[in-house]
């Protein structure tokens, strides 16, 4: 773990009104890694039929343009932040962008954290008594 100063943290939810396909899948987890990769941020996604979870750890500025991003996205509805604070930590620090399809075989092969050493790390994460945990675990529950 590396210290970070101005480490911060950002948790949206939001509604997608489009249909994802394979492809459209690829290109937009390349697309966002490599944006995240450049601006030193790390994301967890969790999808669940259109639903999606966001979870942005970074420096604020970096975090406020990704925010900006993330809600001008044509086919994003109904944003609502749920979180928006310091953290001294990241728990993805390894990860540009993670994602975490609940319910959905289609995409279940582009899951993070579907092999054991990530499951058990993912598992680990959503162990944790932190705020930030909390709204993870509440957001797959109410859509599993």
């Amino acid at each position: 773990m590396t210290f970070e100063t101005n480490l911060h943290a950002i948790i949206l939810v939001t509604s997608d009104t489009s249909y994802f396909n394979i492809p459209d899948l690829e290109n937009l987890i390349a697309h966002i890694t490599d944006y995240n990769k450049a601006n030193n941020i790390s994301e967890l996604l969790v999808w669940a039929n259109g639903n999606m979870l966001h979870l942005l750890e970074g420096n604020k500025e970096s975090l406020a343009a990704k925010y900006e991003k993330i809600t001008q996205f044509p086919t994003i509805e109904g944003t609502i932040k749920l979180f928006d604070k310091p953290i001294n930590q990241r728990y993805f620090e390894d990860y540009y962008f993670a994602y975490k399809p609940i319910n959905s075989e289609m995409f279940k092969p582009y899951d993070s954290f579907a092999q054991p050493p990530q499951k058990e790390f993912f598992e680990e994460c959503l162990a944790t008594d932190d705020s930030i945990m909390k709204i993870i675990r509440e957001f797959i529950k109410n859509n599993s």
